[in-house]
Formats: structure tokens, C-alpha cells, sequence
């Protein structure tokens, strides 16, 4: 399950950091100097940036600390699960045993059915509290993710304010896209800001 979190994870941060940063103004429909078109030739293809995808996955800090409790949740409905496989598999050993005759004495018999009984009661409880606590963790998980997602999304947003950027995209080697240029790359300023921004916030705390 704690490999579900984290494909979920990064999907999310995929989501969230592809991020179309457009301006519109109604200066443009002002006459323009021949200088100014000019540029605007020059500038006419969007203004592109990359993050890179494990980069910002292995070192935004609010991810790595919200992971952790997502697999602490996840690691608690894992023990729920193990301790219900293991009552079924103790149920059905004993009817087993039952049916092939492997019962030797009147008091193993008694044991066994005290423990049926017991296994009976024990796994609808279990059970419950399994389903519980994975309402609790998705409840969690979707609480987080919009966490995270609102965080890049403003941060992104206040980043590209000042500069001429058009797109962010997300780039992970092997999977999506081919080539990005290094000078494209602004994985590091990024992580930086959302990693002071966090860590700002956690002071204020």
C-alpha cells in the first residue's frame, strides 16, 4: 500500500506542478512600435520551464514529512490485514482437522471449538476496524494531496510572477519528454522556495 501512496504521490505532483501561467492585457490591442513588434516576432512561441519530476519528489520537504504519515496509516491497516489473514487461516486449519479426523481426545475437541468460537467473534471485529481506519487514511491521503496540490499551485504562481514564463513542465527522464535543456531547468529554484516556504510556516507553528 505504501507503494500505491507514493505512485499517488507523484501523480499528484505531476498534476499539480503543470502549470500554464498566461497574461492577458488589453495594452496588447494598442498600437506597437516597430521595436515592440519586433519582440513580439522574437517571443511569438511560449516561454517554457522544466521541473524535474524525482528531483521534486525526493526533496520537497512537506511530501517527504506528510509520506511518512501516510505510511505509518498505511503500515496500520497492513497489521489489521495480517492479523485477519491469520484468523482465517487458523479457522480453516481447525475445520480441517475437524473433517479429516484429526482430533484425538474430547479435550482437543472442546479447545477447538472455544477457539472457533473465539475466531468467529474476533474477525467481524477486526474486519470493522480494518475498514475504519482505511476510510481514516483515505480521508487523509485526499486531505494531503490537496494540501500539496494548493501549495504548488501558489508558490508556482508567485514564482512565475516576475518572470517570462509560460509554461512549467514536468519532465521525468525515461518517461516524458526527450531533451531539457539544463538552462530550462528550474527544479532547484523551486524546491528551494517551496522548502523555505514549509519550513517558514513550521516556525510560525
Amino acid at each position: 500500500m505504501a507503494g500505491k501512496i507514493s505512485l499517488a504521490f507523484n501523480i499528484l505532483l505531476g498534476i499539480a506542478v503543470i502549470y500554464l501561467f498566461t497574461k492577458t492585457s488589453t495594452l496588447e490591442k494598442e498600437i506597437q512600435t516597430e521595436e515592440e513588434i519586433a519582440i513580439t516576432e522574437i517571443n511569438e512561441y511560449p516561454s517554457i520551464a522544466f521541473v524535474d519530476n524525482d528531483s521534486l519528489s525526493l526533496n520537497y520537504k512537506f511530501r517527504i514529512d506528510k509520506s511518512k504519515i501516510l505510511e505509518k496509516a498505511s503500515a496500520d491497516v497492513q497489521v489489521l490485514e495480517n492479523k485477519i489473514a491469520k484468523a482465517q487461516e487458523d479457522y480453516y486449519e481447525i475445520m480441517n482437522k475437524s473433517q479429516t479426523g484429526g482430533f484425538t481426545s474430547d479435550a482437543e475437541i472442546a479447545a477447538a471449538e472455544k477457539k472457533v468460537i473465539k475466531l468467529q467473534e474476533d474477525v467481524p471485529y477486526l474486519q470493522n476496524q480494518m475498514e475504519n481506519r482505511i476510510k481514516r487514511l483515505t480521508k487523509l491521503e485526499g486531505e494531503i494531496n490537496d494540501s500539496l496540490y494548493s501549495r504548488l499551485y501558489s508558490y508556482i504562481d508567485s514564482y512565475t510572477a516576475d518572470k517570462s514564463i509560460d509554461v512549467i513542465m514536468l519532465y521525468t527522464k525515461g518517461m516524458t519528454g526527450l531533451y531539457n535543456s539544463g538552462y530550462l531547468d528550474v527544479t532547484a529554484e523551486i524546491v528551494t522556495g517551496l522548502n523555505a516556504a514549509y519550513e517558514s510556516e513550521k516556525t510560525a507553528e
